[in-house]
C-alpha cells in the first residue's frame, strides 16, 4: 500500500551488521521491504485506520516487491515474527504488517526538520560568530598597528602627529616659518572638519601633498594670466612700419607722411 506519503528515506544504523538475521538474505531483504513499504503516519483505508509502522500487503504482493518467492516470503515472515521484528495479522482480502520498532528506522517529520534546523541555526551561528570574530580581529589589528606607529609620533598643535624626524625636514624643505605654517593649517582643518580629517593617517604625507596640489594650482593660474612679451610688441611695431605705399598715393605711417 506504498503511496507518495512514504516517499522518503530511513536510516539503518551500523550495528544493523550484527543483527541476527543480517547473513540470512531472504529475511534480511523482507525487513528491508517492510520499512520502505510502512506508513509513516496514521492513514484511512477502506475503512479501517492504519497506523505508523503499518501497511496493507499480501504474500504475492510482498513477493513482487521484494523479488522472493511466495514461500520464501512466508518462510521470512514468521522468522521475522519469532523476534518480534514484525507482527502480522492476516484475513481472506488483506494481511496487515506492522514493524514493532519503526521508530528506530524513521524519526517523526517534526522531530526531523526540528534537530535539522536546530543544526542549521547552530551551524549558521558559529559561522556568524566566526566571521564577527574575523572582523574584529582583523579591526583590532589595524588599530594596534596604527597606534604602534603613531608611539614615535609627537603631537603639535592639537591633532598633527609627527615623527621628530619628519618634522626635521620640513623644516630644511620649508624653513621653520613655512612648517609652522602648514602644520597650523592641517591642524586648522582637523578642527573644520575632524571626520575627515580623521581619514588622513600619515600628516607628513598629507603636508607634502597639500603643499604639491597649492602649487600646480599656482602654476596653471600664472599660465594663463602670461603678458605679452616686450620683445613681440617691438616687433609688431616694426612690421607696422615696414608697410610699402604704393606709387602716386599719399600716405602716412607712424608719424612721417610720404607724397609721391
Amino acid at each position: 500500500m506504498a503511496d507518495e506519503d512514504n516517499l522518503g528515506f530511513i536510516k539503518i544504523h551500523r550495528k544493523i551488521l550484527k543483527w541476527e538475521w543480517y547473513t540470512d538474505v531472504p529475511v534480511k531483504t523482507l525487513f528491508i521491504h517492510c520499512l520502505f513499504g510502512a506508513n509513516y503516519k496514521a492513514k484511512k483505508w477502506h475503512g479501517i485506520t492504519i497506523e505508523r509502522g503499518q501497511f496493507i500487503s499480501s504474500y504475492n504482493r510482498l513477493a513482487s516487491g521484494s523479488g522472493l518467492s511466495v514461500q520464501k516470503v512466508r518462510t521470512a515472515l514468521n522468522k521475522l515474527k519469532t523476534t518480534r521484528e514484525v507482527t502480522y495479522k492476516s484475513t481472506n482480502k488483506y494481511t496487515m504488517i506492522t514493524v514493532t520498532n519503526y521508530s528506530a528506522y524513521h524519526e517523526r517529520k517534526s522531530s526531523s526538520n526540528t534537530m535539522s534546523n536546530t543544526m542549521s541555526n547552530k551551524r549558521a551561528t558559529n559561522e556568524q560568530q566566526t566571521s564577527n570574530k574575523q572582523v574584529t580581529t582583523t579591526k583590532k589589528d589595524k588599530k594596534d598597528k596604527k597606534d604602534k606607529k603613531d608611539k614615535n609620533k609627537d603631537i603639535y598643535l592639537d591633532f598633527v602627529k609627527l615623527t621628530k624626524e619628519e618634522h626635521e625636514k620640513l623644516e630644511k624643505r620649508f624653513g621653520k616659518e613655512g612648517a609652522k605654517q602648514r602644520i597650523w593649517n592641517l591642524n586648522d582643518y582637523g578642527h573644520r572638519k575632524k571626520k575627515r580629517f580623521n581619514e588622513y593617517t600619515d600628516h607628513y604625507r598629507t603636508i607634502l601633498n597639500w603643499d604639491r596640489k597649492d602649487e600646480n594650482e599656482k602654476n596653471n593660474s600664472n599660465s594663463k594670466r602670461q603678458p605679452v612679451k616686450k620683445a613681440e610688441r617691438k616687433s609688431e611695431e616694426q612690421q607696422s612700419d615696414n608697410v610699402i605705399i604704393p606709387s602716386g598715393r599719399k600716405g602716412t605711417v607712424g608719424k612721417i607722411t610720404i607724397e609721391d
